[in-house]
């Protein structure tokens, strides 16, 4: 099982004229877009950051940028644990937090939970992106199960099913 555990923050943005729903964004530090602080953990490998001094100047950096639309933003402690085996899914299978991770390409992953009512980007279905469903995960495995197999059969790229816990702080 692989585990990833640390800080993140988690952005909420509110509707705006171009996007169409509202979309609460978890942020780790920057792989990618250097020299930027930090980056959208879909985008960077699920990489957290490791110590609240590094994730406090990255979210202070992110609210320097004077975005559009800025609702709310919190430091949050991330954990997540991917199966990676049939023994793996064992484990998990009494957990009432679970996601879809779908492997789309490279390190671009797309965090996939429960779908909510109003509160999905269109696209493949069943389930919706937490960014989009308010952070909402998969209640059962069976659930779980489904979504996965319908979105590694609908997008052809990987899955795994993975625990997820946010706690804010």
């Amino acid at each position: 099982m692989k585990k990833i555990k640390g800080l993140v923050f988690v952005v909420t943005m509110v509707r705006l004229a171009n996007k169409p729903l509202d979309q609460h964004m978890l942020f780790g530090p920057s792989v990618h877009n250097r020299p930027f602080l930090f980056e959208n953990v879909e985008s960077n490998g699920m990489e957290v950051f490791s110590k609240l001094p590094e994730a406090r100047r990255a979210m202070k950096s992110f609210l320097g940028q004077k975005r559009a639309g800025v609702l709310e933003i919190q430091l949050a402690q991330l954990t997540i644990a991917i199966a990676e085996t049939e023994e793996d899914l064992k484990l998990l299978r009494s957990s009432r937090k679970l996601i879809v991770i779908v492997y789309e390409e490279a390190k671009q992953v797309a965090l996939v939970g429960r779908l909510v009512e109003g509160r999905h980007e269109g696209g493949v279905l069943p389930g919706s992106r937490l960014r989009y469903n308010g952070l909402k995960s998969i209640p059962s495995m069976d659930r779980a199960l489904q979504v996965a197999q319908e979105r590694k059969r609908q997008c052809d790229c990987g899955v795994r099913i993975a625990s997820f816990d946010l706690l804010s702080f």
